[in-house]
């Protein structure tokens, strides 16, 4: 494997994914992928998704009523992150800034009992729980978010992402797990915070188009030119944002060739990862490793309207192949949550220069229905790693923030 090299340039803004040297993820257990798992013989399943301008969230659980529905701050991944983690999910250091350890961790429990939630009995002893609203007021009501007390500032709400888990004992309060023990794979090892399934959504990210890059040209030791953002992130932003808005933007170097083999038996293309496997990997970033890691520095104006020039330089040169290449836009004067995310894949060639395109937005879980107006039927469950048969009913769902799993639930490797 090439070796990643980091660069991250956060130009105005202090609290932003891209500057979170403060985070400290380990994984949690998650019993079952997908969404779709068991507690004890009674089926359940969760989905989560997310609009397109990532401020809005729905969230649905089927399955017994006496389980607890909680969240907590950090990501998650069917394919494990490409395969790189021994488990699908990760949460973030509390607070985030903390950077000394002992590390806790803090995780909310959900009251689906009241509004803004909905509880629908579908049984003598199963429910449908909903939530379909704002994420923002969803993080208000969270007894535990990245700021922790005695710090001002918003911390980085607007951007962790944020994860949403079902735990198959009722009664489970919020808390903090002051410094937890973690099993040999830096996993919690807690009994009172067993995760059967979990789901994802991240706040204020964005799938759009990359942004456009002109009147490159070769300099010693890189390129320099200049673009502008995308349409479709500063459509999202309001209109005042033009006059107190801030750009800023992080590459992070991950190998020569796409699909890169980030394992020895998975590949991935760049371009159809999920955000959940993007954030693994920006985790990883917020680690220097080089002091001669390629920069992206916008060197005027940071508009979010017009062009903004650039260099993309390195130590003799950037690293030719494939970089992540995240962009930000926030009211950092006015209200520093307000902030839009997008990445896309940049490629470097030092005869070229750079080109930048972006990700393909995953399809829709193939078993779970997107569209029409007839309930869709699962049938699954699990019994010693065989698949057997049960009934679940669930709604038609929108856009799932998540998309389906790369690797077979069968062949899951515990």
């Amino acid at each position: 494997m090439s070796q990643r090299r980091t660069s991250i340039a956060a130009t105005g803004i202090a609290a932003t994914a891209l500057v979170l040297a403060g985070c400290y993820p380990v994984g949690v257990n998650v019993g079952s992928p997908q969404g779709l798992g068991l507690c004890g013989a009674d089926p359940i399943t969760l989905t989560v998704e997310q609009n397109d301008a990532g401020d809005e969230v729905a969230i649905e659980y089927n399955g017994p009523s006496d389980v607890s529905l909680v969240a907590y701050q950090g990501s998650y991944s069917d394919s494990r992150f490409f395969g790189n983690n021994p488990t699908e999910s990760l949460i973030v250091n509390y607070p985030s800034s903390d950077m000394e350890s002992p590390f806790d961790y803090a995780v909310n429990a959900l009251d689906f009992e009241v509004a803004p939630w909905t509880s629908t009995p579908t049984g003598a002893s199963t429910v449908s729980v909903d939530y379909d609203g704002s994420i923002t007021d969803l993080l208000d009501s969270f007894d535990y978010t990245s700021t922790g007390p005695g710090e001002e500032g918003p911390g980085d709400d607007g951007m962790l992402p944020v994860t949403i888990a079902v735990i198959c004992e009722g009664g489970f309060t919020s808390q903090v797990l002051t410094d937890p023990t973690l099993d040999s794979g830096d996993v919690i090892d807690t009994e009172e915070f067993d995760v059967a399934i979990a789901q994802a959504f991240f706040p204020n990210f964005m799938y759009t188009g990359p942004p456009t890059v002109t009147r490159q040209k070769k300099i010693s030791d890189g390129v320099s030119g200049r673009m502008a953002l995308p349409p479709e992130i500063v459509d999202a932003m309001p209109a005042d944002l033009f006059t107190t808005g801030v750009v800023s933007v992080g590459t992070l170097f991950v190998g020569e060739n796409d699909p890169y083999g980030m394992s020895d038996d998975l590949e991935f293309s760049l371009s159809e990862a999920t955000p959940g496997d993007l954030w693994n990997l920006w985790f990883d970033a917020l680690i220097p490793e080089s002091p001669d890691a390629p920069a992206f520095t916008l060197t005027g104006d940071m508009t979010t309207t017009g062009w903004i020039p650039f260099e993309f330089t390195g130590t003799p040169k950037p690293d030719e192949g494939y970089y992540l290449f995240s962009f930000t836009v926030q009211d950092a004067e006015e209200d520093p949550e307000n902030v839009k995310m997008a990445t896309s894949v940049l490629q470097y060639s030092s005869e070229q220069g750079l080109t930048l395109s972006g990700l393909i937005e995953p399809p829709a879980d193939e078993n779970i229905a997107v569209t029409g107006g007839d309930p869709n039927i699962i049938i699954w469950a699990v019994l010693g790693g065989l698949v057997v048969l049960a009934a679940v009913v669930l709604r038609p769902k929108r856009r799932k923030a998540q998309a389906e799993s790369t690797i077979d639930p069968s062949a899951r490797k515990e």
